[in-house]
């Protein structure tokens, strides 16, 4: 889906660098699963603008600086153990993909605040919104981020990223409305996803998994629009609420409704 993306570039490269670690490794080491469940969190240096929580079964990487020509800035990545990594997002999707992609129309898209202003809905994954670390830290089996998002109008709009065992809790305030971007997981180029919602809640099954957007005191609603990353297309819907909203998301086995 990259036309520059030839074999003797990138295989041969692998290749290289898994060679030389094959040379130290010991096939007598049994391998064992690890069960380390203890929050972490890291942050790199700006050259690569990402943050990244684990806690419990659960791991999710925010980009504060995202390369459009791939991705968007906001939380691209929530995964948990054993799930499909697409069900509720592997990558975010950026709105000037340099990869092939097969619908027009689309936006850059992640787990992100918006803000409405003058009727316009401004959003965390645009470019022009400036992202900023106000701080991380773990404790337990808890890890948190705290993020800070200057729209182009220079509205600020704080959010802060809570994961634990059950999950992931987000929580923005600002000033009017506010909202947060819920990427719902609708194809994969081959099997579609079920997505139903209610006015507080949104869930995504797919291949047996569900993950469930849910917020005590917004109201959700579909935006209308869609996105796209590698993984396929997303409906994109959004919570919403005055000054104060928290959405929690969690992904579990459709057996455990």
């Amino acid at each position: 889906c990259e036309s520059y993306a030839y074999f003797d570039k990138y295989m041969i490269t692998a290749a290289s660098f898994l060679y030389v670690a094959y040379q130290f490794s010991n096939d007598d080491i049994a391998c064992v699963e690890l069960d380390d469940k203890t929050g972490d969190t890291f942050q790199t240096s700006d050259y690569f603008h990402k943050v990244f929580l684990k806690a419990g079964e659960y791991f999710a990487e925010y980009d504060y600086q995202a390369d459009y020509s791939y991705d968007a800035s906001g939380m691209g990545r929530l995964h948990r153990k054993g799930a499909p990594g697409a069900i509720c997002i592997a990558t975010p999707g950026s709105d000037t993909p340099k990869y092939t992609v097969d619908i027009k129309d689309f936006l850059p898209f992640s787990i992100v605040p918006e803000v409405k202003s003058k009727d316009k809905w401004l959003s965390g994954a645009d470019r022009n919104t400036v992202h900023k670390v106000i701080n991380h830290s773990a404790k337990n089996e808890q890890a948190f981020t705290e993020i800070k998002c200057i729209f182009e109008d220079k509205t600020e709009v704080c959010s802060k990223y809570q994961l634990d065992k059950n999950g992931l809790k987000v929580t923005v305030t600002g000033k009017g409305t506010v909202s947060l971007l819920l990427p719902a997981f609708a194809f994969d180029g081959r099997e579609k996803s079920v997505i139903t919602t209610t006015s507080d809640t949104l869930t995504i099954r797919y291949r047996n998994w569900i993950c469930r957007y849910h917020t005590d005191n917004g109201v959700i609603s579909d935006s209308g629009k869609m996105g796209c990353n590698r993984n396929g297309h997303y409906n994109l819907y959004r919570a919403e609420s005055q000054n104060n909203l928290t959405v929690t998301i969690t992904i579990y086995p459709a057996e455990n409704l």
